[in-house]
Formats: structure tokens, sequence, C-alpha cells
């Protein structure tokens, strides 16, 4: 599972994502100063009417709000094993646990660093299902655009392909109250579960061991 330090300042990200050696924060830990992130990360500026109907606020939800159980992930689009979760195992417990109404799936974002951040905004550049739609090609092309020599180019270039203009991905990567959403869900994930390695899994409650298919299968049956 990949260590994770919730960024402390957001208004310098988009100059620093061309920068490809911040998408990988391996091994640090989580900073004491995350309890001040969400008052502090953006500028005042609040986004425009056209950046607010662009795009998907809150959780993003799988199945059921009447399926007996709850999953939370907190995760990074720059993370690895996250990718690894989301390409792997996750269609599994889509297809077994999510699509048969035993199970409600809810992903939050946990971000520490500026290229994290900038791709968990503009994932969300579209209503719940495009939303879905580009959280899932992000992940299927991690490797692609998280190594190119400028990752912010590459994710325009891999959400073009689902309807994503350039003008519209950086309207969408500007809009300040999609940071600070996204900083207060990393932030709640530290209070409310003390999240300190991605993926993290909370099954009704309780977090998981182990993020792999076998053992949280087994805790999904435990909790039917």
């Amino acid at each position: 599972m990949k260590k994770i330090a919730v960024l402390a300042g957001i208004a310098l990200f988009v100059t620093a994502c061309s920068e490809a050696e911040e998408a990988s924060v391996e091994n640090s830990e989580v900073q004491p100063e995350v309890k001040a992130m969400a008052t502090s990360a953006a500028p005042d500026a609040p986004a425009s009417a056209a950046q607010q109907s662009d795009m998907t606020y809150g959780d993003i939800v799988y199945g059921s709000p009447d399926a007996p159980v709850e999953i939370i992930e907190y995760a990074s689009l720059t993370c690895v094993h996250c990718g690894t979760f989301a390409n792997t195992i996750f269609p599994t417990i889509k297809e077994k646990y999510i699509d048969t109404g035993k199970v409600r799936f809810i992903y939050r974002h946990m971000e520490g660093n500026r290229v994290g951040l900038a791709a968990s905004t503009v994932a969300r550049c579209g209503n719940d299902e495009e939303t879905k739609a580009l959280v899932k090609a992000l992940f299927a092309k991690q490797s692609q655009w998280l190594q190119s020599q400028n990752p912010l180019d590459g994710m325009a270039s891999v959400l073009l392909r689902y309807g994503v203009s350039r003008t519209k991905f950086d309207r969408c990567l500007s809009n300040t109250e999609m940071h600070k959403e996204i900083v207060e869900q990393s932030r709640h994930g530290t209070d409310a579960y003390n999240v300190t390695a991605i993926p993290t899994l909370i099954v009704n409650g309780a977090k998981a061991d182990d993020y792999r298919l076998e053992p949280l299968s087994k805790m999904i049956e435990d909790a039917l």
C-alpha cells in the first residue's frame, strides 16, 4: 500500500504539475497540518457557473442505497496499488456484489501530491456517469499519463478520447471549489478513519486489512 502525505498547499499546483517527479510521493507520513487544509488550500475566487455545471460534486457512488454492505474506498489516481485495485479487483466486486444489490460502494479521494489533485479534479469533469468513466480511464491509462514528461498533457490526452476537450479540461482544472472538496475528502479520511495508506477500504465501518480480492470478498460475505 502507498503511504500518503496530504497536500498542504494547492494554489501552486498547476504550474508544478509539469514536474513529473511530483507524481510519485510514496513514503511520507500524513502531516499534522492536514486539519487546516480545507480553509487554506485554494484562492478565495469562487468557481464560475460554467465550472460548476461542468463537474460532479460529492461522493462517487456505485450500487443501491439499500444494499446491506457499504464499502468506502479512499484512493489516489497516482497510486499504483489503487490502480491495481481499480483495474483488476473492483470489476469483480462490482459484478459479484454491487450489481447484485449486495454492496453500495463509495469512492473518495485521498490525494497526497499536486499531480494527484489535478487528476482528481479533472476526473470530475462531467456528470456522474461521465465521472465514473473518467476515473476508470485514468486508472486504466495510469502508467501512460503518470510517466509522461508533462502529466497534465498526458491526462488531457486520455480524457480527450472521452469527449473532454482541452478547453473544458483547463476550465475544470482551475475549479478552486473542487480543489477544496477533494482536500476535504482527504482530510475526512484522516480524521474519521485514520487513513495512512492507500487504497484503504472501509467495510460497514471497519477498516479492511487487505484490499486483495479473496480477503476482501470474505469480509463482504461475513458482513452479509
